[in-house]
């Protein structure tokens, strides 16, 4: 046990006035080597108190760094760019759904639709955008990294592929699978089991048992896998509101 004690002059004490004396337990001074032994005591202690404190640090910042990566390979899959009143999200890990926002993520699984007077639009990493009009019900099925695989149950939706990384849209529709070939601009309708793909820029394919190649400026109607009418021109000026 140490005490330390106040500087009490004695005889041949030469401490200077104002310090204090370590003492043992037996109440003499002890050697030097003694001394440099217990005053280390608390620079190991204060030492070993800064190492936790870098650990707790470190451990901190990786777990920052885990969920900024984590949120960016979230964002990779797509996002809201644009949301207005009436568009409706449901993630498919999650019971219950939520008004879509702007900026959070759009991922594999999730299901989208908007009222009469809702539309949205997402983005993804491509740089492709995806517009969904009123009353439209779609579900977000994969993204393997080189296409983009949808189901359009029902309404209507534009895709814009603009970018040049090759990403190409297959969209599961009530009159067939679409797939779009790179870079053009696309709406698809889907409307009492029949779908009705424009291509306004670029080039599309509808699959079935009679399907088709669907080119710039050319339109087609499908149902239950056949196609129905077309490919036939359209007039691109002619346009809607959506």
């Amino acid at each position: 046990m140490l005490t330390f004690v106040d500087n009490l002059p004695s005889g041949g004490d030469t401490a200077p006035a104002g310090r204090g004396r370590i003492l043992t337990k037996h109440g003499k001074m002890p050697g030097a080597d003694a001394a440099r032994q217990l005053l280390a005591k608390p620079a190991a202690a204060l030492e070993r108190g800064r190492h936790m404190t870098r650990g707790w640090v470190g451990a901190v910042l990786v777990l920052g760094l885990t969920g900024v990566a984590a949120a960016d390979d979230d964002y990779r899959h797509g996002r809201v760019r644009y949301v207005e009143d009436g568009a409706t999200l449901q993630r498919a890990a999650e019971p219950g759904a939520e008004e879509a926002q702007a900026n959070i993520p759009f991922l594999p699984g999730d299901r989208v639709w908007t009222d009469e007077r809702g539309r949205i639009e997402f983005q993804f990493d491509s740089g492709a955008f995806l517009r969904l009009d009123n009353a439209t019900k779609l579900d977000y099925l994969d993204n393997p990294g080189d296409r983009v695989v949808l189901r359009l149950w029902s309404g209507g939706l534009y895709v814009h592929e603009l970018g040049d990384r090759g990403v190409n849209f297959e969209i599961e529709t009530p009159g067939g699978v679409i797939s779009t070939r790179g870079r053009g601009v696309y709406r698809v309708d889907a409307r009492s089991g029949e779908t009705r793909l424009s291509v306004y820029d670029g080039e599309a394919s509808i699959q079935g048992g009679r399907g088709a190649r669907v080119r710039e400026g050319e339109r087609v109607y499908a149902r239950d896998g056949e196609v129905v009418r077309g490919p036939m021109a359209f007039d691109r000026q002619d346009a809607d509101d959506f």
